[in-house]
């Protein structure tokens, strides 16, 4: 649900979920039950960080970007990448998928690819004549 705040303008969106329990007796206490709680979020709060503070975004990619490095060399072999790969670009399934292209980006100072499927052109019924 949506709540407006004190400030003109300032919008809040609050999910309440928090549930507890009470204990058998003789004791009866309160306790919490895991996995729920409360959400709080100001609207537009991570667009405003963004604009204000680009270099806190660009850390905090360097960071993630560590942490996966350090991960994928662990956990990942080199069959699990070409699968991945073979995936991406749409070379999975009895007919071989549908074939996807690749368009590299750059932004922000990090570079990465924006997947999208090449969808085969239908033939009109002008070209069939």
């Amino acid at each position: 649900r949506r709540v407006h705040g004190e400030d003109a303008g300032t919008k809040l969106i609050v999910r309440e979920g928090m549930e507890c329990r009470i204990s058998d007796a003789p004791n009866y206490k309160m306790l919490y039950v895991s996995g729920t709680g409360d959400f709080i979020y100001r609207q537009g709060a991570f667009e405003r960080a963004r604009k204000i503070n680009p270099h806190v975004r660009l850390t905090q990619h360097r960071r993630f970007r560590n942490w996966l490095n350090a991960w994928h060399s662990v956990y990942v072999t080199d069959a699990h990448v070409n699968a991945c790969m073979d995936w991406l670009i749409g070379g999975c399934g009895p007919r071989g998928g549908t074939p996807t292209g690749c368009k590299l980006f750059s932004g922000l100072g990090y570079e990465y690819c924006r997947y999208s499927s090449l969808f085969p052109v239908k033939p009109t019924t002008d070209s069939l004549i």
